[in-house]
């Protein structure tokens, strides 16, 4: 029962942003209608996702020796990212709310720390070619959080939305992951056992 209305409460919340977002959307950009610019930001998103996967999945174990490769990967991420919300609001009104006198300091500092990371790994090397990277990344990540508190719709709240979201698909995928090592740690203890 309680499972029932938490499902019912998050499926209208939902319903709520969901109904919300797109009223502050314009109808119809690029010749595209809100679902269609959905479709598009899902898969920039999801291309986005994979490039950020990347970057701390791969490159991040290896920023010791070769901090180019996880820069590389954040910074295209970061560009995905920016190119989803892009499709999703129109080009133009994204520009627009980047160039509003408020979020002018963001939008200075995101894109220089998202231009500066790519100069300094095809062109510094050495030890000041690692600090430069390094240091332009993580102004690059503090401005990419910045970024989704200030332009998610609802802010922290929307956000917060948004991850219990997704957390409640992932769920049942991470229950059977959990099952199927619990099952392979008892087989594997079978097994030395013997």
């Amino acid at each position: 029962m309680f499972i029932t209305e938490t499902t019912d409460s998050f499926n209208a919340n939902l319903s709520s942003l969901t109904t919300s977002f797109e009223a502050q959307l314009p109808k119809k950009v690029m010749g595209m209608n809100y679902h269609q610019r959905f479709k598009i930001f899902c898969g920039a998103l999801f291309v986005s996702g994979l490039f950020f996967s990347l970057a701390f999945f791969v490159g991040l174990p290896m920023v010791t020796v070769r901090p180019q490769k996880f820069a590389l990967s954040f910074t295209s991420g970061s560009i995905a990212f920016m190119l989803s919300f892009s499709i999703l609001k129109g080009p133009w009104e994204h520009l627009q709310s980047l160039c509003v006198w408020e979020r002018l300091p963001f939008t200075i500092s995101y894109f220089s720390s998202m231009f500066a990371t790519m100069y300094f790994t095809f062109n510094a090397r050495g030890v000041s070619g690692y600090v430069l990277v390094l240091s332009a990344s993580v102004v690059q990540l503090i401005a990419l959080v910045w970024y989704l508190i200030a332009f998610i719709p609802g802010g922290t709240s929307g956000l917060k939305l948004v991850a219990a979201g997704m957390a409640k698909m992932i769920q049942p995928i991470l229950m059977m992951v959990a099952t199927c090592c619990k099952g392979l740690m008892r087989l594997c203890i079978s097994c030395c056992a013997k």
